[in-house]
């Protein structure tokens, strides 16, 4: 059960919610006038807790949410809540902004109401029955609250949801009181169990199963070094910053609002002055191991990423609390998770070439390249502007030579800008004229390739068969020939980043080779299938010796 409370930084430490509204908020619903309109100011929630009664219809059924002022305002829960009329042709409605630390669920944004009196409720799910078609009736104890105890025989995760008794066609919900939300979900760690339910309406929450353990409190030291993107010329200590942005804050980007990070003095006492970290902790509490907020960093050089700052990560970063209250200093990483060697540094020409022979179409009708008739082409990530937009058109692809006339091998040379990742992801087409010119391979499979050894400022790779969409491995496939005039001869697909590391003893220490560096590598090669491979004698020392090939991650 993930539960945090945000979060102590240039603001101080926020308190459980309920007790800070950062915002208005309003009841919108089809009971309400005007019906569902977001911020109509006679629909305001107001006091701790927020709290609004509203006349309705007696005994018939209307659905309701919070909103803010508007529809783009955040609006909660995710699916509409559904409930009676009071008796009276009223309903008060709650709301519980933000987390709550308490041992119920749901943990944020909880929306309740005060039972009508003319509403009841069952709980079914996968603990009872896989066909999920056995209910266990709620027992109404008053104020909202209704109870029972569940009989589970396996140890397990299910999920279930709070229901009107035997009837799916009114009232069901799951994980907060959206009707036909998502489904709740509960643990259980033995054979045999009874479980305690819970359901209280006023507040909006539900537990089963005991309450969770106390919290924790820790006191969490963000960091991130630089190095890469200050190589790659995509960050400049003298004028940029370095932020972090996450649930905890808001998602501020590099705004107001973010947390700022420092390099100086030098991070934990060490000499790398690209580490940035916050110098003043931020505070979460939550319950032990879970995830409290996800975040990511954020810079303000608009040539580090587009989308105010972010770093060019596809997923947000996440940590987990301790199992004991105290400080957390988060593992020191890459913005971006980036690593230099994973990008070129300098302009790289860079050759394709393709085999074209008995070359067929990969996607119907099937045709048969003709040289005497066909043109040859090629797009890819490489290219200045990327992709070929789709459909494939002429004036967007980039037009082969054969070379030498008459063979069927086509060539084509680009010049790979600095900065562009090492992987090339790149397809081949021809104008047969009658599939689109994307026709050597169904969508999204390409030829991926890597520019092992950029140092001389070209790379030629290795030639490829027209529709074998061949992936190159990273690195690897190394190969050590025995000693022979006193030297051992060792040959590896390398790339840049990727070092020979050797150790007269498995269990010793390892020595890295750091002339063998793929970025900088400009000795004995040899062509393969997985393109240029390096290759390089080694004094043999009359013992074992050991080998081995090592990459940053």
């Amino acid at each position: 059960m993930n539960i945090k409370l945000v979060v102590l930084g240039l603001a101080g430490l926020l308190s459980a919610a309920g007790s800070l509204h950062a915002q208005p908020y309003y009841i919108t619903g089809s009971a309400m006038t005007p019906a569902w309109t977001p911020g109509a100011a006679g629909n305001q929630l107001t006091g701790n807790p927020l709290t609004f009664t509203s006349a309705t219809s007696v005994n018939a059924y209307h659905e309701f949410k919070v909103t803010g002022a508007t529809w783009g305002d955040p609006n909660y829960p995710g699916n509409n809540v559904k409930i009676k009329g009071d008796a009276n042709g009223s309903n008060t409605f709650y709301f519980y902004p933000g987390t709550t630390v308490d041992g119920w669920s749901p943990l944020n944004n909880r929306v309740g109401y005060a039972d009508p009196g003319n509403m009841s409720f069952e709980i079914i799910g996968a603990f009872s029955s896989s066909s999920w078609n056995t209910g266990i009736p709620l027992n109404n104890l008053g104020g909202g609250i209704f109870s029972n105890s569940i009989a589970v025989a396996t140890a397990g995760t299910f999920e279930f949801k709070f229901r009107t008794p035997g009837t799916w066609s009114e009232v069901a919900f799951g994980s907060d009181f959206g009707n036909f939300g998502n489904n709740g979900s509960f643990t259980t760690a033995n054979n045999n169990m009874t479980v305690p339910v819970v359901l209280d309406l006023p507040k909006g929450r539900w537990l089963i199963g005991t309450l969770a353990p106390p919290p924790v409190t820790n006191q969490v030291v963000f960091t991130v070094d630089m190095s890469s993107q200050i190589q790659l010329g995509k960050f400049d200590p003298s004028v940029d910053g370095v932020f972090v942005s996450g649930a905890f804050n808001g998602w501020p980007g590099t705004g107001t609002g973010a947390l700022g990070l420092t390099n100086f003095p030098a991070y934990n006492g060490g000499s790398n002055t690209n580490i940035y970290y916050n110098t003043r902790p931020v505070v979460f509490v939550g319950s032990s191991g879970s995830s409290p907020s996800a975040y990511k960093f954020t810079c303000n050089n608009p040539a580090n990423s587009g989308s105010s700052g972010y770093e060019p990560r596809g997923s947000d970063r996440t940590f987990n609390l301790l199992s004991s209250n105290g400080p957390l200093a988060l593992a020191v990483v890459n913005f971006g998770d980036t690593i230099s060697s994973d990008y070129l540094t300098a302009n790289t020409t860079v050759t394709f070439t393709v085999n074209m022979t008995n070359a067929v179409a990969g996607v119907a009708p099937f045709s048969v390249f003709n040289p005497s008739g066909n043109n040859v082409y090629i797009t890819g990530n490489f290219d200045d502007n990327g992709w070929a937009p789709s459909p494939w058109s002429p004036a967007n692809l980039r037009q082969m030579t054969e070379n030498p006339p008459g063979s069927q091998i086509y060539t084509y040379t680009h010049t790979v800008l600095a900065g562009h990742p090492v992987d090339i992801h790149y397809k081949y087409g021809f104008d047969d004229g009658a599939n689109p010119f994307d026709n050597e391979a169904p969508a999204y499979q390409d030829h991926v390739r890597v520019i092992r050894t950029p140092a001389s400022g070209s790379y030629t790779l290795p030639t490829d068969t027209f529709g074998t969409q061949y992936v190159e491995p990273s690195f690897g496939k190394l190969t050590v020939t025995p000693a022979a005039g006193g030297n051992v001869t060792v040959k590896w697909v390398g790339r840049p980043g990727v070092k020979l590391q050797t150790s007269g003893n498995i269990t010793g220490s390892w020595a890295s080779q750091n002339a063998t560096d793929g970025s900088t590598w400009t000795g004995s090669s040899a062509a393969t299938s997985d393109g240029t491979a390096t290759v390089t004698n080694l004094p043999a020392s009359g013992s074992a010796g050991y080998f081995r090939l090592v990459k940053p991650n």
